[in-house]
């Protein structure tokens, strides 16, 4: 019995990216690192610049500096990691999604969309 081919521009995007999704060949599954690149680069320099903010606010805290300051510090290293979290989220819509929502099974959908509220849903946890 032989198998399916696997289409080479799916094995392409495997070795490109950097973030998971899986997609459905007929009876294989093939899981890719497909983020898209210009969306890498973006997440990057927002997790470059969120190390900063941390350090910066070790920083502070070792100064004894105001805690207005400081929490103005965190807020803003929270602001760049949710930024980091939405473009994750973009290009995971854009690649992973795109085709797991044009698939003919309903139950890949609601797989798909149940994913993403898991993952990209924040909590106000203590």
């Amino acid at each position: 019995m032989s198998r399916p081919a696997i289409d080479p521009r799916l094995v392409f995007l495997y070795y490109i990216g950097t973030y998971t999704c899986t997609l459905g060949l007929g009876m294989y599954q093939l899981t890719t690192n497909i983020m898209l690149t210009e969306h890498e680069h973006k997440v990057r320099i927002n997790l470059k610049k969120a190390r900063g903010q941390l350090a910066l606010i070790e920083k502070m805290l070792a100064d004894k500096r105001y805690c207005v300051d400081v929490a103005q510090q965190i807020n803003a290293a929270i602001g760049l990691l949710k930024q980091a979290n939405n473009i994750i989220f973009e290009s995971h819509l854009l690649s992973c999604g795109a085709h797991k929502l044009n698939s003919k099974r309903s139950a890949d959908k609601l797989a798909f969309a149940k994913e993403l509220i898991k993952a990209f849903t924040l909590t106000n946890k203590n």
